[in-house]
């Protein structure tokens, strides 16, 4: 009999490769695309119906956000409270999430409940009424929202980057506010919904642990859509920005400061991603980062800073983000500038190089444990793009990324006087 002996940590082990369970795709009678990912051993599946009209589409602000979120609350034969009530009733959770680029309506729910609940999902976009008195419930839901945002350092910051990288009409960085959200009118919302979801094509997505039997279903529901040709695709948007130029807000009555930094940068596709997503790591990307051991343990400024990258259907950025005691906003600015700076001027260890791409490589095999998170994969993959093999070679391309190239990747696009800097507090 052997006894484990608790003493002695178990082995680690390098994770050299995963494998992720496929997509399949097949065409629905109307020509509809639908992608299927048969996984897991809960009863439990989702059903996602994604649609190209996003704010970019928008010609009137805030209509692509209001054109979405009312799917719900209201049909031809239903009110608001009969939809919630029949969802909630199957222990089924609804979430719609208009993007800049695309919106997405997620149905949440027991596989045995599809034949009942995809119908009601189907009237939601065919039969949307926009009652005028529940548009104006929500849009003053999102004014007392919007009252609230404003009020904090963090959210505001974040607008202000996005405007200063875009432009304030952009779509990319335009942001709600009380004019915009009191300037719609519900024939624009509705306007909306014509151009871009009434009769118009989507892609399917169906994910979990869905009897075959069901992928019939879709094809009875949603496959005998009539369709009407896509709204022509948005025309890329452009915008030059002025050389940047730091903006400081004083708000007197808060301790403290959030500062937010970012430069447009490169697409997943660039043939310097996987070594620039590795200098980014570690810089700011993790606990144990450059910027947290300066930032946070060493001077004790903050609780958490962070790099990260945003891809968009058209732009991607990268930014650094953190919350700080006013009196220290100055110096914390100067610190994350010379932490560019050494990036720049040598390459950084093998074993700090090691560290953060065990963890990058850990934290994505984390991230492909259940059905709905392999589906996500997926679905940027096919959505944004990316070839067929990007995460098959995730691990391999992250593996081959050497000191050299994170130094110069950092010489590269970790340049101080391309970024924007806000600090607000």
């Amino acid at each position: 009999m052997n006894v484990l002996d608790r003493t002695q940590p178990p082995v680690a082990q390098a994770i050299s490769s995963v494998s992720i369970v496929p997509l399949h795709t097949r065409l629905l009678s109307n020509g509809l695309p639908l992608h299927t990912l048969q996984a897991g051993q809960q009863p439990v599946g989702r059903v996602e119906l994604v649609f190209e009209g996003g704010s970019r589409a928008e010609t009137v602000p805030n209509t692509a956000f209001f054109g979405s979120r009312l799917l719900s609350e209201g049909t031809r034969s239903h009110t608001a409270a009969e939809i919630a009530e029949f969802f909630d009733c199957h222990g089924a959770f609804l979430e719609i999430s208009p993007g800049a680029d695309r919106t997405t309506i997620a149905l949440y729910a027991l596989s045995r409940h599809f034949p009942v609940l995809l119908p009601m999902l189907r009237e939601m976009i065919t039969e949307a009424v926009f009652p005028e008195e529940e548009l104006e419930l929500q849009r003053n839901i999102a004014l007392q929202h919007l009252r609230v945002s404003q009020e904090k350092t963090a959210t505001v910051a974040g607008w202000l980057l996005r405007e200063k990288l875009f432009g304030p009409e952009h779509p990319y960085g335009r942001h709600q506010t009380e004019a915009n959200l009191q300037a719609f009118t519900r024939g624009q919302v509705m306007a909306f919904y014509e151009n871009n979801f009434l009769q118009k094509p989507f892609q399917l997505f169906v994910s979990g642990n869905v009897p075959e039997a069901d992928f019939a279903l879709m094809d009875e529901v949603f496959g005998s859509l009539p369709l009407l040709p896509p709204a022509p695709p948005p025309g890329l948007l452009t915008y030059t920005p002025p050389p940047p130029q730091p903006v400081q807000e004083t708000w007197p009555d808060k301790m403290q400061s959030s500062i937010r930094m970012g430069c447009m940068s490169i697409s997943r596709t660039h043939p310097d991603y996987f070594a620039l997503l590795v200098a980014s790591e570690i810089f700011g990307g993790y606990f144990g980062s450059r910027l947290m051991k300066n930032i946070r343990e060493e001077k004790g400024y903050t609780y958490g800073i962070y790099a990260q990258f945003t891809h968009l259907g058209q732009a991607s950025y990268w930014s650094i983000g953190t919350d700080v005691n006013r009196e220290v906003a100055g110096d914390t600015v100067s610190e994350i500038k010379r932490e560019m700076h050494l990036m720049q001027q040598e390459p950084v260890t093998q074993q700090e190089l090691s560290t953060a791409r065990n963890y990058m490589i850990g934290q994505f095999a984390g991230s492909l444990n259940t059905p709905f998170e392999i589906a996500d994969r997926h679905k940027t993959r096919l959505l944004t793009g990316l070839p067929p093999d990007f995460y098959d070679q995730f691990i391999d391309r992250l593996n081959a990324v050497t000191p050299e190239q994170v130094q110069q990747a950092a010489q590269r696009y970790f340049v101080p006087d391309r970024c924007e800097q806000v600090v607000i507090g």
